[in-house]
């Protein structure tokens, strides 16, 4: 790992919401190449600090199976805030690199929008 990548790692690491804001500063895909360099840990921490509209965004220029690893080990009403601006295409390419069991507690979140009492609860799997 060169000493940029160390520094981003660690600024992640300590400071998620502050990486947050600058990422939903920056174009997508720039944003995007600079969370998928992120370790999982990182990544999840930036994501939870992330607003849903320049979220998705971002998750979107990932490959899905890396988009797909770190929306599943975030909490499911995150995750479907973030899957639901997306076009159908690409949150169903996600979706089935979660298979069935990943999959299915999103689509349930997904049926509430974020900011109704439905999708600000945790669903019961």
């Amino acid at each position: 790992m060169n000493p940029l990548e160390s520094l981003v790692r660690s600024y992640a690491e300590t400071d998620p919401p502050g990486v947050a804001r600058q990422l939903e500063g920056l174009d997508p895909a720039g944003a995007g190449k600079i969370l998928d360099k992120l370790s999982v840990q990182g990544a999840l921490k930036v994501l939870e600090s992330l607003n849903a509209a320049a979220g998705a965004r971002i998750v979107e220029t990932l490959e899905p199976v890396r988009a797909a690893a770190l929306l599943g080990r975030t909490p499911p009403r995150i995750a479907a805030a973030l899957l639901q601006p997306m076009t159908p295409e690409k949150r169903e390419a996600i979706l089935a690199f979660l298979g069935e069991s990943g999959a299915q507690p999103l689509r349930q979140q997904m049926l509430y929008a974020p900011d109704t009492a439905a999708g600000m609860m945790i669903p019961q799997v």
